[in-house]
């Protein structure tokens, strides 16, 4: 009886052992998703060149320029939020290239929103994976400031995806030059 004894000490020491480590995993991960959830909300909000792909705007690079051409030009947001979330990444811009800082007032010039191309359904649709994803991935960044969630990682997952399908697709070089990652 002294033998099953002992057994049972050193396997509740063992299990003690492995819920620490568990939590101090748990801990580890929960610190990580948090600084990248922060620096993925940084490279949105900043607008750091992620692809080229054809918009109404021109070309888009960044999934925050495809959202809201989309939704700018379908008159679902006003010119005032446009110019909210875009005008961080133009001063980042801006000051990368050592050009002067945009005037707000001016922004959805520079930004060519005032005179976007008349999109077709037919591109909407071809491209749909890449203006969910977009969407997705700004909403995410958004959203991953408050609550962790996996929008984000389904938004750049559909825009590879997308951008992938259709690199495969068409295969002329107007597209390949127009459209790819950086």
């Amino acid at each position: 009886m002294g033998t099953v004894q002992g057994l049972r000490g050193p396997t509740k020491k063992r299990n003690t052992l492995t819920i620490g480590m568990a939590s101090t995993s748990k801990k580890w991960a929960r610190d990580l998703y948090f600084v990248s959830s922060r620096l993925y909300f940084l490279l949105i909000l900043f607008q750091l060149p992620l692809f080229r792909f054809p918009c109404r705007i021109g070309t888009c690079t960044t999934p925050i320029e495809v959202s809201l051409s989309l939704l700018y030009a379908n008159g679902v947001v006003p010119g005032g939020m446009v110019k909210a979330l875009i005008y961080p990444g133009a001063v980042a811009k801006a000051i990368y290239k050592n050009n002067a800082i945009p005037s707000y007032g001016k922004l959805l010039e520079a930004y060519k929103f005032t005179n976007m191309k008349e999109s077709h359904v037919a591109h909407d649709l071809q491209n749909l994976e890449v203006i969910v994803g977009s969407y997705l991935s700004v909403a995410g960044a958004l959203l991953g400031l408050m609550k962790s969630g996996r929008f984000s990682l389904i938004g750049i997952l559909l825009i590879t995806w997308g951008l992938d399908k259709q690199s495969r697709c068409h295969k002329d070089d107007t597209f390949l030059q127009t459209t790819g990652l950086y």
